[in-house]
């Protein structure tokens, strides 16, 4: 989603609504896709770039990448997400800072602050991503899935509540033909236990 904010400028309240519904609209289904999501960041991922970003499960940024909630300098506040989104990832101070300064940071300082996950050369980016991938389908599917939407939906609620959310999602997974066989594949593994 680019962002021409020679558009934003004249809009009025009911197209500021609107856009801001549509992008929450897409940071909400990112989030919600039931498997992880990776960005690889090898630019400028500002504004409303940086809190699709955030609405990512992973990210990895390249040398190049550079992260801000931008949106104070124009005399708005994000939009789509991001302040909440920015204070989950990196803590509620951070966040602060961020967005009250407008700061753009590089991609080794997003990593320091929680934003990222890791930082490599732009050309290693892709490959990276690859690799954390494979790593990823390796596990259960429906393993992955069921964590990923405790994970997002647990966020914030009560601990009996996120509790009770997680238990379900771990009694629902037992009884499948995926959960035993992957069982009886790790007692089957020498060392493993």
């Amino acid at each position: 989603m680019l962002v021409d904010v020679g558009e934003l400028v004249d809009m009025t309240a009911a197209e500021a609504l609107s856009f801001s519904q549509s992008g929450h609209r897409l940071a909400d289904e990112l989030a919600a896709l039931p498997f992880p999501v990776i960005a690889a960041v090898d630019c400028a991922a500002l504004g409303g770039g940086c809190e699709l970003v955030l609405s990512c499960d992973f990210v990895i940024a390249g040398a190049k990448g550079t992260f801000g909630q931008i949106e104070a300098s124009g005399g708005v506040i994000p939009g789509f997400g991001g302040c909440w989104r920015l204070a989950r990832r990196v803590g509620f101070q951070r966040a602060c800072e961020m967005i009250f300064t407008g700061a753009v940071i590089d991609a080794p300082t997003a990593a320091s602050y929680g934003l990222v996950l890791e930082t490599c050369p732009s050309e290693a980016l892709m490959s990276r991503c690859h690799q954390l991938a494979e790593r990823i389908t390796k596990v259960s599917r429906h393993s992955v899935a069921e964590a990923k939407r405790v994970l997002v939906s647990a966020w914030g609620l009560p601990p009996s509540a996120a509790n009770a959310m997680e238990q379900g999602a771990f009694v629902s997974l037992f009884g499948s033909e995926d959960q035993r066989a992957r069982m009886q594949e790790f007692l089957a593994q020498p060392g493993e236990r």
